[in-house]
């Protein structure tokens, strides 16, 4: 797997972990935005990383 699809799949477990905790930090991270459910949508926050 390349580098940024294997920084996007970190974000996106990021983003699941503080989905219910802090949201502000996630958004701060990526400068996205995580919706909920978080295991299907977060990867909206990172399009340019090939989540789609």
């Amino acid at each position: 797997m390349s580098p940024v699809l294997e920084q996007g799949r970190h974000l996106l477990m990021l983003c699941e972990k503080r989905f219910t905790k802090n949201i502000h930090d996630f958004q701060q991270v990526v400068g996205g935005t995580c919706f909920h459910p978080p295991s299907r949508t977060c990867h909206h926050a990172v399009p340019d990383m090939g989540f789609t």
